[in-house]
């Protein structure tokens, strides 16, 4: 039976290595893209993209209920109530793709209308559905891949929705290349998601034999309260975290127009997926850490919130200091010069990057412990000042002011809140530890990273050799830098054994097996 840090490991493994493939891929199927097709297409692809993750925001709060709904009775073995809550959860996102597509179809008549200069592109309606569809489709099967996720085997999971998704790009780069057809592109990822979906499906029967069982009990009104709770709870409290980025880029359509949003999201696209790479080391902790809540002491608890928060601090500030340095470096060979972004803009979405990222360890823990019912009103207030703002200075001073609606809603509401409610109601502590700690992490992350922007702009050089070089130059410096600073604390020791941990690990894993007598 692997232990809580091997089920981490093995998470993270996948997921990373998966990740960065995909990204890949992702990335040579949206530069195969603009040669192919015109920017409005990308415009368009942009501004769909995000309207959809708009309309699926119902779902935020249904997939973390069901994980943490799912800890018990998986510690208890209790099949019966698994299949009692896989029944729930089965109806739950039926009923979620159906109204995604009812209100999808429902706004279809209207896109001119989030356009600014609408582009004589033909068809745009139906490609608009197909948005749809692809949305709508992914909740037919993907509820049992939870499942796989409260059992701490995120990898398989993981495994096959990139497998799924290279196979679905490469496809896509043949159909752009040899018909220059965008319905074709569609269809293609539509087909990808529904073949992912069914095979986590399957496999999560043939792991899990009692799913296909009949006969599951309804639960009680007793059990299903704190459910229903939960969801309403969480899907409030993930809507403005993840509405953020695609109101903004609703805005510069709007506002700025569809060459506009193509060019800015093809940056966002670059920070989103940076943030997921390192999003996957939380992430794939979530279930670990929930199961350490109800078995170990809660110094020991709040002992590695601190050490995930110095983990957040390091890996945010070295990426944000890369980012900084060759972000437009990589977009001109990946796509041209003529999308780079001025040096302002860079930074800002560098700070985007970085405030967002500080949040991860705290969501961690909001999520093993449950507290979403206690922060319900935190993405009120947060979606309200995010689109005030946003509306306010997108008008003013464009795609920074968008960027700028962000970084001041991050900082001033939402870790405000988080920390909150974290430190009061799970930690049970002040938290002006936390503010202490983070204001010795900003200070560092600011002064390093501005330092090593300095230091790369004087090497000069651009393109893939830029690329290169200041990246390389940027994650040594920042590595260094926060090694110098931190290198006495006791979170750098503990974290230098988790790596050797890791190591010893992945080596037992490695090592070749002795053959049987």
């Amino acid at each position: 039976m692997a232990s809580r840090f091997e089920n981490t490991l093995f998470n993270l493994v996948a997921a990373w290595g998966g990740q960065i493939v995909s990204m890949v891929m992702t990335f040579a199927t949206r530069a195969v893209f603009v040669r192919m097709l015109s920017i409005e297409y990308l415009g368009i692809e942009s501004l769909f993209t995000n309207l959809l993750v708009i309309l699926s925001l119902a779902e935020l709060g249904v997939g973390t209920a069901i994980t943490y709904a799912l800890y018990k009775p998986i510690a208890d073995n209790d099949t019966e109530a698994i299949k009692s809550l896989m029944r729930v959860f089965r109806h739950a996102y039926w009923a979620i793709g159906i109204v995604v597509a009812v209100v999808g179809v429902a706004m279809s008549p209207f896109l001119d209308m989030l356009i600014e200069d609408p582009p004589n592109i033909a068809h745009l309606q139906v490609y608009f559905l197909c948005f749809v569809a692809n949305t709508a489709v992914s909740y037919f099967f993907s509820y049992k891949g939870l499942l796989l996720y409260a059992y701490q085997r995120q990898y398989v999971t993981s495994l096959i929705s990139y497998g799924a998704q290279i196979v679905m790009c490469v496809v896509q780069m043949v159909i752009l290349v040899l018909t220059h057809n965008y319905l074709a592109f569609l269809l293609c990822m539509i087909a990808g998601t529904l073949a992912q979906n069914i095979i986590i499906s399957f496999f999560a029967d043939a792991q899990y034999p009692y799913l296909k069982e009949s006969g599951a009990r309804k639960l009680s009104r007793e059990e299903l309260t704190p459910i229903v709770k939960n969801v309403l709870a969480l899907t409030m409290h993930k809507v403005a975290g993840v509405a953020a980025s695609p109101i903004g880029s609703v805005l510069v359509s709007k506002f700025v127009g569809v060459a506009a949003i193509a060019v800015y999201g093809n940056f966002v696209l670059l920070v989103d997926a940076l943030w997921r790479i390192l999003d996957k080391v939380f992430n794939s902790a979530i279930a670990s850490v929930g199961n350490m809540s109800s078995q170990t002491d809660p110094e020991r608890q709040y002992r590695v919130f601190q050490d995930a928060f110095f983990v957040s601090a390091v890996l945010y500030t070295v990426c944000a200091g890369a980012f900084l340095c060759c972000a437009n470096d990589f977009v001109s060979v990946w796509l041209g010069a003529e999308y780079c972004y001025p040096s302002i803009t860079v930074i800002l979405l560098a700070t985007w990057f970085f405030v967002k990222g500080m949040r991860s360890a705290e969501q961690m823990f909001t999520s093993a412990y449950g507290l979403f019912w206690r922060s319900w009103y935190k993405a009120i207030i947060e979606t309200l000042v995010m689109v005030a703002s946003a509306y306010v200075l997108v008008r003013l001073w464009g795609v920074n002011g968008v960027v700028t609606a962000g970084i001041a809603t991050q900082l001033l509401v939402a870790t405000t809140i988080e920390v909150h409610v974290l430190y009061k109601f799970g930690f049970q502590r002040s938290a002006l530890q936390y503010v202490k700690q983070a204001g010795k992490y900003y200070m560092s992350a600011l002064l390093i990273v501005a330092l090593c922007f300095g230091v790369c702009s004087l090497i000069p050089l651009a393109g893939v050799a830029g690329f290169f070089v200041h990246g390389a130059v940027a994650v040594a410096f920042c590595t260094g830098c926060m090694i110098l600073l931190y290198r006495r604390t006791p979170e750098f020791a503990r974290f230098k054994g988790i790596i050797g941990r890791v190591g010893d690990v992945l080596g037992r894993k490695l090592r070749p097996r002795a053959p049987k007598a």
